[in-house]
C-alpha cells in the first residue's frame, strides 16, 4: 500500500442565515425537520469518503478526511443540505432560503491541531462567509513552512465545469493537488 500521505483535510461546514427565518413560526417545523434529516445523513456521507466525523449537529459539520476526497465530500454534503431543505419546504408549502458554506484545510500531519482548528473556524467565518459572501467554499493549504494557498469562491463558481480540459482558476481540486504534490 505504500506510505500514508503526510497531509489530511479538516472540513468545517455551517448553514447560512437560518436565524432570520426561524422568527417565522410557519418555518420553524420545516427547518427543524430539514436540520434533523441533514444531521442524520452526514455520518454515511463522511464515511463514504473515508472520513472520520467529529461532529454533526443542526447545520454544523466537522470531519477529518483524506486529501483526495475532502472536496467531493463537501460537495455532497452541500447537495444533501439543499435537498433536505427543498423537500421540507415543499411539504410545508413554505419558502426556505438557505445555503451551506464550507472550509477545507489541507494540513501537514506535523502542524499542531489546536492551531489548525482555530484557523479552520477563521477560514469558514471570515473567508467563506464574509469575504466570499456565504454559500461559498474556502480552501487553505498548510505546508510545514506555513500557509501556502488560500482560495475561496461561491459554490456556483467552485462547481462550474471546466471546458476543454483547461484548468481554470476555480478548479480547486487541481490547485490543491498540485500544491501538495
Amino acid at each position: 500500500l505504500g506510505e500514508p500521505a503526510p497531509f489530511y483535510a479538516i472540513l468545517l461546514m455551517d448553514g447560512d442565515s437560518l436565524g432570520s427565518q426561524l422568527a417565522d413560526a410557519n418555518k420553524q417545523q420545516p427547518i427543524s425537520r430539514a436540520l434533523n434529516r441533514f444531521t442524520r445523513s452526514v455520518p454515511a456521507l463522511v464515511e463514504k469518503h473515508q472520513g472520520f466525523l467529529v461532529y454533526a449537529g443542526g447545520d454544523d459539520v466537522m470531519a477529518l478526511l483524506p486529501v483526495t476526497s475532502a472536496l467531493a465530500c463537501a460537495t455532497e454534503l452541500r447537495g444533501c443540505y439543499a435537498s433536505c431543505f427543498a423537500d421540507e419546504a415543499s411539504k410545508a408549502d413554505v419558502s426556505l432560503t438557505t445555503s451551506l458554506s464550507g472550509a477545507a484545510l489541507f494540513c501537514h500531519i506535523k502542524r499542531p491541531l489546536t492551531g489548525v482548528l482555530q484557523d479552520a473556524h477563521h477560514v469558514l467565518d471570515d473567508i467563506a462567509k464574509e469575504q466570499a459572501g456565504r454559500d461559498a467554499l474556502a480552501i487553505r493549504v498548510w505546508q510545514p513552512g506555513g500557509i501556502h494557498l488560500t482560495w475561496a469562491q461561491p459554490w456556483e463558481v467552485a462547481l462550474a465545469p471546466v471546458s476543454g480540459g483547461v484548468t481554470a482558476p476555480h478548479d480547486a481540486p487541481s490547485l490543491v493537488m498540485a500544491t501538495l504534490a
